[in-house]
């Protein structure tokens, strides 16, 4: 069976009978990855190359840039005893799009589903 496994922001890819020896591919091919991009953190700056700035956008595809701004409407709320029911209410939008990114993130490009086996080492 062919393996593959990320370590230290590389792809090792290799081919195994019982999981505990490994051995590299003897030929040449080219390997097509698709992947998710994790964010940058967010910066004070106006633009930053160490992180996304006021004046940047996120990675996260537009329709879902509105889940940030209920977040943080939330917690602002949460510092209000008196408007904890708004802080309710946003989290409740917050989580309606998270749940709505969690469902596009499992399709693929032709909006099939994926899944990855996990292996435990």
């Amino acid at each position: 069976m062919k393996v593959y496994w990320i370590e230290r922001k590389s792809i090792a890819i290799a081919e195994s009978s019982d999981m505990r020896t490994f051995t590299s591919p003897t030929e040449v091919k080219v390997v097509t990855m698709f992947a998710i991009k994790e964010d940058e953190p967010f910066v004070s700056e106006d633009t930053s190359s160490d992180g996304v700035g006021m004046n940047e956008s996120s990675n996260l595809q537009d329709e879902f840039h509105e889940a940030l701004a209920y977040r943080v409407i939330q917690q602002g709320y949460e510092r209000k005893p008196e408007a904890l029911q708004l802080a309710v209410y946003f989290k409740g939008q917050f989580e309606e799009v998270i749940a709505e990114a969690k469902k596009t993130a499992n399709k693929g490009y032709d909006n099939s589903g994926y899944a990855v086996k996990g292996h435990s080492y």
